[in-house]
């Protein structure tokens, strides 16, 4: 039988050759060649464009009214037929334009000369129209009064009838009269002070 000593060292021997095949193998596995993989492209990809269907449009129905009678033609190639003189207007007023009256009215502004009984001589000063009044046209008299409070105003005094045609320069002669334009002999007003002032008013 062998030695202890003999046995010990060929244990020992034994490790030795186990550890060396164990790096062996390690240093072979960490020494395989790296295969080096191909870098991937990036690849565009174009996103996709969804089309929608186009479904055709529903037709609107549209009624155009339809003309009974055909539209005149605005150049009629034949001249108008002609109208007859009876129905051609009459030049010349018409009962409506006769039965109008047209009334003026005019104002004569004056002085007061004297006034005895129904008889009034007034110095016209302004005339507001060159149509002066006629002997035996009607007109109004107005008189201006001072009220209570100092001024002045425009009060009717009578009717009166002109007696003399109205000359510029000339005192113009009137005569008081009632409604009816009779005259008034008595009548009872109060008489008129010279330079009073007045207005005579008609109508023509």
């Amino acid at each position: 039988m062998p030695a202890n000593g003999e046995f010990d060292m060929a244990k020992t021997n034994i490790r030795v050759v186990c550890v060396n095949i164990l790096v062996l193998l390690l240093l072979g596995t960490a020494c395989e060649p790296v295969t080096m993989r191909p870098a991937q492209t990036a690849q565009i990809v174009e996103p996709a464009v969804f089309v929608a269907e186009e479904r055709p449009k529903a037709a609107i129905a549209i009624e155009t009214p339809r003309l009974s009678h055909a539209a005149p033609d605005v150049y009629p190639d034949e001249p108008p037929a002609d109208v007859p003189e009876e129905a051609l207007p009459v030049d010349g007023p018409t009962e409506a334009q006769e039965s109008v009256t047209v009334v003026h009215y005019a104002e004569l502004r004056g002085r007061i000369e004297t006034h005895a009984g129904k008889r009034l001589t007034i110095e016209p000063l302004v005339v507001t129209t060159s149509t002066l009044p006629e002997p035996g046209c009607l007109a109004q008299l107005w008189v201006e009064a001072r009220q209570a409070d100092g001024s002045t105003d425009w009060q009717h005094y009578a009717q009166i009838k002109v007696a003399t045609a109205l000359e510029f320069g000339v005192p113009l002669d009137v005569d008081l009269v009632d409604d009816d334009g009779e005259d008034l002999e008595n009548a009872a007003l109060p008489v008129l002070r010279p330079g009073s002032r007045v207005r005579v008013q008609w109508e023509w």
